[in-house]
C-alpha cells in the first residue's frame, strides 16, 4: 500500500475514533517516507488531543520541517502551542502562517493567543 493511500486509511480511523490504529498507520507511513507532513501532523494531533504537549510540539517540528511552505502545519502548531500554554512559539507560528497566506484561521487563532495573552 502506498504512502498516500495508508495515510487515507489512517484518516478514516481517526474519523471513526480509532487514534491508536491510525497512530500506528501513520508510524509505518514514516518509516517508508520520513518527510511526510501529513503523517508528522496527525501524530501531532493525536499527541496533543492525549494531552504530551512536548510530543505534539515535538511532531509539529518535524512537520513544518518537512514542508515549510505550508500555512496549514504552521496555524496547528500555534493553536497547539497555545494549548499547551507556549505562547512565544504560538505567537512564532501564527506569524509565520500569516507570512505564507494571510487567511481567516491565521488570523482568528492569533487574535485568540493575543486575547490569552491580554495584549488586545
Amino acid at each position: 500500500m502506498s504512502a498516500e493511500h495508508a495515510f487515507d486509511a489512517a484518516i478514516m480511523m481517526m474519523r471513526a475514533g480509532k487514534r491508536e490504529e491510525a497512530a500506528q498507520v501513520c508510524w509505518e507511513i514514516l518509516r517508508q517516507k520520513p518527510q511526510h507532513a501529513d503523517a508528522w501532523a496527525m501524530r501531532a494531533r493525536i499527541e496533543a488531543d492525549a494531552g504530551r504537549h512536548a510530543n505534539a510540539m515535538l511532531h509539529h517540528g518535524f512537520a513544518v520541517s518537512s514542508a515549510p511552505h505550508r500555512y496549514d502545519l504552521w496555524v496547528n502548531r500555534g493553536i497547539d502551542a497555545m494549548g499547551a500554554r507556549m505562547f512565544k512559539e504560538s505567537e512564532e507560528s501564527f506569524k509565520h502562517s500569516l507570512m505564507i497566506k494571510p487567511t481567516y484561521e491565521g488570523h482568528y487563532n492569533y487574535g485568540n493567543l493575543l486575547s490569552a495573552m491580554m495584549r488586545v
